[in-house]
C-alpha cells in the first residue's frame, strides 16, 4: 500500500538470539503499526478512486473478474452528481451533468425541480424506480430530446402546477425512434409531449398525458411535422383525463393507436408528402371530436362519446366499420370521396339498425327482432351486377331464383317452383302496369286489362297469333257516327261483288291443324281471301282499299335464350300472310241481300 510504512520490523526481530530483549514485542509497536495501517486504509477508501482498487466477479461461470469502480458506472445516477429530489431543490444542473454523461441515467424515487434538459446521445436511456417525477421551475421544455433510440422509462414529467405559470412544452424529441414506456406527463402549459421524428413509441403510461391548453388548437400530444412524412408511430395504452386535449398527428404514415382513453383526434394533412395516410386506431375510448384528412385511415373497435366525427375533403379509401360504437347525439359528415366506407349501428329498443354512410346520405336496414317474419327493412336501393340474381329459399331448402338479369340485360322474374304452385301479383286499387321500352302500354285493374293509349296496340301479330279467344259475349267494335267520314251507300260495282263473294263462302280445314291432329281436324266454313281479292278486281276495284282484307309481312324474329340455356322465345322465320275482318266481310255480304 502506497501510502503505508512500516515503524518495526517484525521480520529482523525473528532473527535475533532468545534472551534478547528486542526479541520481545511490545504492544505498544504493535498499536503504532496498527494504527498506521488503519489511517492508510481509510485514507485509501476515502480517495475518488478507491473503487479502482476493489474487483469485483459476478456469479456465474465464465464470469470476468473487474474492479468495483467499472461495475458501479454501468449505470449513472443523478444523485451521483449531487441531485436531491425532495421537490425543493433545483436539480436542473445535476441532472444534465448525468445526462451529459452518456450512459443510462437512474432517477431514485423523489420529485426533482428542474428544466430546459437537453438529451443529444444516441440510444441513451433514462429511467426510474418508483415514483419519480421531473417537474418544471421554469418556462421552456423540461426535456428536449434530438438523440436517436433515446427511451425514457417510467418518468412523470409535470408543469408547476394543476394550472401552470412556466410556459412550453414539457417534453420535446426530435430524434427517430423516440420512445416513452410507462411514462405520464401533465399539467402542460403546451403539449405535455412533442415528437417530429420517425417511429415514435408511447407504451403504456404510469400517468396520464394532459395539456391546460383546453383551445381547439389545445393537444395533449403532438406528432409529426408539416411537410416531412413520418412514419410507423405506435401509441399503445395512451390515457388522458379530458375531451379537449387529445392527439395530434400531421404528414403521418402507417400510425397505430391501440387501446386507452383520450379527448380529441386529429390527422390532418400538412403538405401531404408522398407515402402519408390516417394509419390505424382501434379499441379507443375516444371522447372529443375526431377529424380526419388522410386517406386510408382505418377504425375498429373504438367507442366515440357523443362528438362530431367527420372525414375531410380530399380522403378516400378511410374505413370506420360497424366494430365501433356511438355514443347517443354523435354525428358522422364525409367531405371526402364517396368511397370512403362508413358503418354504423344505431339500435333501438329491440330493433337493430345498421347504417351505411354519413348523416347527410345513409341507408339504413333494419331488423325488428319482436317480428315474427324477421323481415329486413332498407331505405336505399339494393344493387347487383348483371348475372347475379335475388334468390329465395322453397319449403325443401332448395334456392330459387326471384329476380334476375342476364349477361344480355334480360329480365327473369320467378322460377319454376313444382306443379301446382303459383306467382301472385297483388297491387293497389290503381292497377297493375306493363311498360316495354319504358313506355307505359297496358294496365291491369279490377275491372278491365286495357291499353294506356287508346285504340293503338295489337292482340297478337301477323307471325304470333293468339289460338282461340274464349269470351262471355263478343266484340263491340266503334261504330260512332261521329268518327267516321265520307260515309256512303254501296255503289253497283260493290254490290256485284258482295254477290259474287256470297259464293265464294267454302268449308276447309287449316293444315297446321290436320298436321297435330290428322283426321281429327275440324272443318271450317269461310272465304278465301285471294278469291275475294279477285272477286273486287274482276268489277275494277282494288281490294286492299277496303279494310275486309288483310295483308302482314314480318321480319325473321331470331331465337331467345335465358343465360341456362331455356328458350324463352323462339326462332320465327320471316313470312307474311293474308286475312279477313269477318265482320266488315259478312256485313258486305248481307248488303247485297
Amino acid at each position: 500500500m502506497a501510502n503505508y510504512s512500516k515503524t518495526t520490523n517484525f521480520g529482523t526481530k525473528d532473527t535475533l538470539p532468545t534472551g534478547d530483549s528486542q526479541k520481545i514485542i511490545r504492544g505498544s509497536e504493535f498499536d503504532t503499526e496498527f494504527d498506521n495501517l488503519v489511517t492508510a486504509i481509510s485514507t485509501k477508501l476515502d480517495s475518488p478512486a478507491s473503487s479502482a482498487n476493489v474487483n469485483f466477479l459476478q456469479s456465474g461461470a465464465a464470469a470476468v473478474s473487474r474492479t468495483a469502480e467499472s461495475k458501479l458506472r454501468d449505470v449513472v445516477s443523478v444523485k451521483d452528481f449531487g441531485a436531491v429530489g425532495n421537490g425543493v431543490a433545483n436539480d436542473t444542473a445535476a441532472i444534465q451533468a448525468a445526462i451529459n454523461t452518456g450512459s443510462g441515467v437512474f432517477f431514485p424515487d423523489g420529485t426533482y425541480k428542474c428544466s430546459g434538459l437537453t438529451q443529444s446521445t444516441n440510444g441513451q436511456r433514462l429511467f426510474a424506480n418508483g415514483k419519480v417525477i421531473l417537474q418544471k421551475n421554469a418556462n421552456g421544455v423540461i426535456l428536449t430530446c434530438s438523440g436517436t433510440e433515446v427511451e425514457l422509462n417510467g418518468l412523470m414529467f409535470y408543469g408547476d402546477a394543476s394550472t401552470p405559470t412556466f410556459t412550453g412544452d414539457n417534453v420535446n424529441a426530435s430524434g427517430n425512434n423516440f420512445r416513452m414506456v410507462n411514462c405520464g406527463s401533465r399539467w402542460a402549459y403546451a403539449r405535455a409531449v412533442k415528437a417530429t421524428g420517425g417511429h415514435t413509441q408511447i407504451i403504456g403510461t404510469c400517468d396520464i398525458y394532459q395539456t391546460t391548453d383546453a383551445t381547439a388548437s389545445g393537444y395533449d400530444i403532438e406528432i409529426g411535422v408539416s411537410g416531412t412524412a413520418t412514419f410507423y408511430h405506435q401509441l399503445f395504452g395512451v390515457y388522458t383525463s379530458q375531451s379537449s386535449g387529445g392527439i395530434l398527428f400531421t404528414d403521418t404514415g402507417a400510425h397505430v393507436i391501440s387501446g386507452g382513453q383520450f379527448g380529441k383526434l386529429t390527422i390532418q394533412s400538412g403538405t401531404s408528402p408522398a407515402g402519408v395516410n390516417g394509419g390505424i386506431t382501434s379499441n379507443a375510448r375516444i371522447l372529443g371530436n375526431v377529424t380526419v384528412g388522410l386517406s386510408s385511415a382505418v377504425f375498429v373497435g373504438n367507442q366515440f362519446s357523443a362528438i362530431a366525427f367527420s372525414f375531410s375533403a380530399g380522403t378516400s379509401g378511410c374505413r370506420l366499420d360497424m366494430s365501433n360504437v356511438f355514443a347517443s347525439g354523435a354525428t358522422v359528415v364525409n367531405s371526402g370521396n364517396t368511397n370512403n366506407l362508413i358503418e354504423r349501428e344505431t339500435s333501438a329498443g329491440s330493433v337493430n339498425i345498421l347504417r351505411y354512410g354519413a348523416d347527410a346520405n345513409y341507408r339504413e336496414l333494419t331488423l325488428n327482432l319482436l317480428d315474427a317474419t324477421l323481415a329486413y327493412e332498407f331505405d336505399g336501393s339494393c344493387v347487383l351486377p348483371n348475372t347475379r340474381a335475388y334468390r329465395i329459399k322453397n319449403a325443401a331448402g332448395t334456392v330459387l331464383s326471384a329476380v334476375a338479369l342476364s349477361s344480355g340485360n334480360d329480365w327473369t322474374i320467378g322460377a319454376d317452383s313444382g306443379a301446382g304452385n303459383f306467382m301472385n301479383i297483388v297491387s293497389g286499387d290503381g292497377g297493375i302496369y306493363l311498360g316495354p321500352g319504358n313506355v307505359s302500354s297496358f294496365q291491369a285493374v279490377a275491372s278491365s286489362f286495357r291499353p294506356q293509349t287508346d285504340a293503338s296496340p295489337n292482340l297478337g301479330t301477323a307471325s304470333q297469333r293468339w289460338n282461340t279467344v274464349y269470351a262471355a259475349t263478343g266484340t263491340i267494335n266503334t261504330s260512332d257516327e261521329r268518327e267516321k267520314q265520307d260515309i256512303s251507300a254501296l255503289d253497283d260495282a260493290e254490290r256485284r261483288v258482295a254477290v259474287a263473294i256470297k259464293g265464294l263462302i267454302k268449308k276447309f280445314r287449316f293444315k297446321d291443324a290436320v298436321q297435330k291432329k290428322g283426321d281429327g281436324a275440324r272443318i271450317h266454313v269461310g272465304v278465301i281471301v285471294q278469291e275475294v281479292m279477285a272477286a273486287f278486281q274482276a268489277e275494277g276495284l282494288d281490294p286492299m282499299r277496303y279494310g275486309i282484307i288483310c295483308y302482314d309481312q314480318w321480319q325473321e324474329s331470331p331465337e331467345v335464350l335465358a343465360d341456362n340455356g331455356a328458350v324463352i322465345s323462339p326462332l320465327v322465320p320471316a313470312g307474311d300472310r293474308y286475312g279477313v275482318r269477318y265482320e266488315e266481310l259478312l256485313a258486305f255480304v248481307i248488303s247485297a241481300l
